[in-house]
C-alpha cells in the first residue's frame, strides 16, 4: 500500500522517465501545450482529477531530439520526484497497519469489539451507524460480517470489514494516516529560516498536513513576511519568497528585576536586561550614580541576532559589590556601516536599586508549603517566585526482624508565592510499590512582623486512600519563629482531622532549627502527633526527625536538596531519604 504523504522510489523514478522519454505520435505541435502534471503540483492523478497547466511549447531540433527548454524542465521534474522519495518526512510518515487481536471469552453466543487509536476524538462508526468514540468497547453484538469505520479530523478514514465468531473479544488498535501534502520553500536569501504553524523548518520540499498553513519567512537584517498557504492533499504548493533589508531598530527592552541583591545566589543575585534589534549593529552601556559617576562600562556587538541582553551582578569595573541605593542604566545603540536606520542613536535609561535586606536564602519544602521537611516555615517570603519541585523518595522499614524492601516513589509540586503575603500549592506523591499515592495542596499566610519574629497560618491537606496506612487528612498549623533568614527556629501546634477507616481528631507538635547561607543551607525538624483527641490528649508513636542540604548554585533558576527521615518507635521503625530539584523565577 502506497504512503499517502510521499512518493516511492519506483513511483518517482518512473514518472521522470514517462516524462522524459514521452510519446513518438503527439510530441510537435506548435502551439501552447498542456501536461498532466509538474513540478508544482508533484503527483499523476486520474482522470477525474486531471489538471491542465499550460506550459511552454515545445520545438523540434532533429528528428528524435527535443529542445533544450523541454530537457530543463524534465530534469526538474526528476530532481523534484527523486528529493520527495528520498524525503525522510515522506519516510517517516509510514503509517503502521492496525492491529487487531482475538480472544475467546463466554459471551452468551454474542461476540463483543473494543476499538483503540492512536489519535483523540476518533469517532468509531459500526455498520453506517456511529457508536462513540475511541476508545470504545461495544458489547452484545451479533456474530457475522461488521464494517467498522474510523473517522478523525485531518485524517484519512480507515474501514475493516470484520466477521466476528461468537464467543470472541476482538480489539483493535488503529493507526489513522495523516492527511499530507507538499510544500516546495524557497527563499533570498538562501538561509532564511522557514516558520509553519510557529515550527521551524529548513527550506526546501516538506511534507505537511493537508489544509491552510500560516507560513514565516524571516531572516536576520531583513523584513520578514507572512503568508497564509493551502497544502493540497497529495499534491504541492509553492513558496518564493524574496525578503527586504530592514532597517536597524532597537526596541522590546526589558528588565527582569527592579531591586535586587548582588549576594543573593541564583538568579536573585543579579538583574538581566533584554532588548531586541532588527539588523546588525552594535551598543555600548554605561552604570552611574546619582551623581553621574560612570562606574561600569560594557560593549555589545556586533548583533548577529535579534534577541540581545546584557547582565549586571552589582559590582563595579574592579568587581567590588556596590553599596545599597538607586544606580542609572543607560544604553545607546547604534546602526553598522551601511545599514539603513530610522534613528542614528537609540536610547535607553532605567534605575536599578540594590538592596541587601533582599535576602533569599536556599529553601525547603513542607509538603507543597515553604518549609522544613517535618514543619511549616513562620517567616514572610523575601521575594514573589513561582516553584516547581520534582522529588524522587524512598523508603523501608528500619527493623532488621521485619524486612519488606526498598520502595521508590516521586513527588511532584507547584508553588505560588507573594512577598509579604500568601502561598499557594499543590502536589501529587506517587509509590512504584503497591503503596498508595495522595493528591496535595496547601495555603500559608505569613503575618509581617518585625524581625527577628515570625508567625504564619498553614492550611495543608491530603487525599489518599484513606486508611491507617495512607490516611487523608486536613490540617491547621500556627508557626512561630525566632531569628533571620540565615539562622532561626520554629515551633508549630497544629490541628487535623484524619481520616483511617473513619474520621479522627489529632494534635500534632513539630519544630525545625535551620542555618543557611546564600548558596548552602541545612535544617533539622521533628514532628510528634497524638492519638485521637476525643480518646484524651496522648501522645502517639512513632516521633519523626528529619535532616536535609539544600544547594541554590549561581546563576541558575535551579536549587537541590537532599534529605533523609526516621521514626523513632518501639513497633518497626520506618526511614525515608530522597532528591528533590526545585526550578522557577
Amino acid at each position: 500500500m502506497p504512503d499517502a504523504t510521499g512518493i516511492s522510489m519506483p513511483k518517482a523514478c518512473l514518472l521522470a522517465f514517462v516524462f522524459i522519454v514521452g510519446s513518438h505520435g503527439r510530441r510537435h505541435k506548435r502551439k501552447r501545450g498542456h501536461i498532466d502534471f509538474t513540478a508544482r503540483y508533484g503527483a499523476v492523478r486520474g482522470d477525474a482529477g486531471r489538471r491542465k497547466i499550460p506550459v511552454r511549447p515545445l520545438e523540434r531540433r532533429a528528428r528524435m531530439g527535443y529542445s533544450r527548454a523541454m530537457k530543463s524542465q524534465a530534469l526538474t521534474v526528476l530532481v523534484v520526484a527523486l528529493a520527495l522519495a528520498l524525503s525522510p518526512q515522506a519516510a517517516r510518515a509510514q503509517t503502521a497497519l492496525p492491529d487487531i487481536s482475538v480472544e475467546s471469552v463466554e459471551l452468551g453466543g454474542n461476540a463483543e469489539l473494543v476499538i483503540k487509536s492512536d489519535q483523540k476524538a476518533t469517532a468509531v462508526y459500526l455498520d453506517y451507524f456511529k457508536r462513540g468514540s475511541a476508545p470504545l468497547r461495544l458489547e452484545a453484538l451479533s456474530p457475522g460480517p461488521h464494517l467498522v469505520v474510523l473517522r478523525s479530523e485531518g485524517y484519512y478514514d480507515l474501514s475493516l470489514q470484520l466477521n466476528l465468531a461468537p464467543n470472541t473479544r476482538t480489539t483493535i488498535m488503529a493507526y489513522l494516516e495523516l492527511i499530507t501534502g507538499f510544500l516546495s520553500v524557497q527563499a533570498d536569501p538562501s538561509w532564511a529560516e522557514v516558520l509553519i504553524d510557529g515550527e521551524s523548518y529548513r527550506q526546501g520540499i516538506l511534507v505537511l498536513p493537508a489544509g491552510f498553513r500560516s507560513v514565516r519567512i524571516q531572516a536576520f537584517g531583513y523584513r520578514s513576511q507572512d503568508y497564509v498557504v493551502f497544502i493540497p492533499e497529495k499534491l504541492m504548493a509553492t513558496l518564493y519568497a524574496s525578503l527586504e533589508r530592514a532597517p536597524f531598530e532597537v526596541g522590546s527592552y526589558v528588565v527582569s528585576a527592579e531591586r535586587f541583591n548582588p549576594r543573593n545566589s541564583g538568579l536573585k543575585g543579579s538583574v538581566r536586561l533584554g532588548f531586541r534589534v532588527s539588523a546588525p549593529g552594535r551598543a555600548e552601556a554605561k552604570l552611574s550614580t546619582a551623581d553621574g559617576q560612570v562606574l561600569r562600562e560594557w560593549k555589545l556587538g556586533p548583533f548577529s541576532d535579534w534577541e540581545q541582553a546584557l547582565s549586571w551582578d552589582g559590582r563595579d569595573a574592579a568587581g567590588q559589590i556596590l553599596p545599597d541605593g538607586e544606580y542609572s542604566l543607560v544604553l545607546q545603540a547604534r546602526r553598522e556601516p551601511g545599514v539603513e536606520t530610522l534613528v542614528d542613536v537609540y536610547e535607553y535609561e532605567h534605575k536599578l536599586r540594590i538592596d541587601s535586606t533582599l535576602v533569599v536564602t536556599p529553601s525547603g519544602r513542607y509538603g507543597v508549603l515553604p518549609g522544613s521537611i517535618l514543619s511549616p516555615s513562620a517567616f514572610t517570603a523575601p521575594d514573589s517566585s513561582f516553584n516547581l519541585s520534582i522529588g524522587a523518595v524512598f523508603s523501608g522499614q528500619g527493623s532488621s526482624a521485619v524486612y519488606t524492601g526498598v520502595r521508590g516513589g516521586a513527588e511532584i509540586s507547584i508553588g505560588l508565592s507573594l512577598e509579604d503575603s500568601i502561598d499557594i500549592g499543590i502536589g501529587a506523591r506517587a509509590s512504584a510499590s503497591d503503596e498508595a499515592g495522595a493528591a496535595l495542596a496547601g495555603l500559608r499566610y505569613a503575618f509581617v512582623l518585625p524581625r527577628p519574629l515570625g508567625a504564619a497560618l498553614a492550611l495543608d491537606g491530603g487525599i489518599s486512600a484513606s486508611t491507617a496506612a495512607s490516611p487523608s487528612w486536613l490540617r491547621l498549623s500556627l508557626p512561630l519563629g525566632l531569628g533571620s533568614r540565615f539562622m532561626n527556629l520554629s515551633l508549630a501546634p497544629d490541628v487535623g482531622m484524619y481520616w483511617e477507616d473513619g474520621m479522627l481528631t489529632k494534635a500534632g507538635l513539630s519544630a525545625a532549627f535551620t542555618v543557611s547561607g546564600y548558596a548552602f543551607g541545612a535544617a533539622l525538624s521533628a514532628r510528634a502527633q497524638s492519638q485521637d483527641i476525643a480518646a484524651g490528649l496522648q501522645a502517639l508513636w512513632p516521633v519523626e526527625l528529619a535532616a536535609e542540604l539544600r544547594f541554590l548554585p549561581p546563576g541558575l533558576p535551579l536549587s537541590f536538596t537532599l534529605f533523609g527521615l526516621v521514626s523513632l518507635s518501639p513497633e518497626p521503625s520506618y526511614w525515608k531519604a530522597g532528591l528533590a530539584l526545585s526550578g522557577g523565577f
